[in-house]
């Protein structure tokens, strides 16, 4: 698995080996284990958590109204949800990887958050229109919690492939 790579992104004298690569945190390659998994997994929470008080502390202190401040927080926060989205994403892939599954499993979450991210960033009247009503929309809040907490648990607890599988190395015993 070591050796050249040549130069990242072309930024010519920047060589990097394979291991470096697939240990990225935005790699989708290679497997990691569970408890590479939970460290991942909590630091990306911590940090998203974190910057979404932050803001919305500010924002809060600075809007009228609480829809208005609900609106530009989701807004303020979009980039940071997608960045750190995209962290989680790969790390899930390569949990699923030493599970010897397909990385594109992954998207099974990803429906459910992009319509909870779209219910909490679209105006309220425009969900209405749309026949998002509060019902609806608490029960797309509860379908992503109870989605993703499933996946969290089986990503989390369930053992990876002993020795190596189709995408690699086990993890473990490296």
């Amino acid at each position: 698995m070591s050796g050249d790579s040549g130069s990242f992104f072309g930024l010519g004298g920047v060589p990097l080996n394979e291991e470096i690569v697939e240990s990225s945190i935005l790699s989708f390659r290679a497997r990691i284990g569970r408890e590479d998994f939970w460290r991942r997994s909590i630091v990306i929470g911590a940090l998203a958590f974190a910057a979404g008080f932050i803001i919305g502390s500010l924002v809060n202190a600075n809007t009228a109204t609480e829809e208005s401040a609900q609106h530009l927080t989701a807004l303020l926060t979009m980039p940071l949800d997608i960045a750190f989205g995209l962290f989680l994403f790969a790390t899930h892939v390569k949990r699923w990887h030493d599970l010897n599954y397909s990385g594109w499993i992954s998207l099974i979450n990803f429906v459910p958050q992009a319509a909870y991210l779209l219910t909490k960033t679209l105006p309220h009247h425009l969900l209405y229109n749309l026949g998002l009503h509060k019902p609806e929309r608490d029960a797309i809040e509860i379908a992503t919690i109870v989605l993703s907490l499933f996946v969290l648990i089986f990503l989390g607890f369930i053992k990876g492939t002993k020795g190596p599988n189709r995408f690699g190395a086990d993890p473990v015993n490296e």
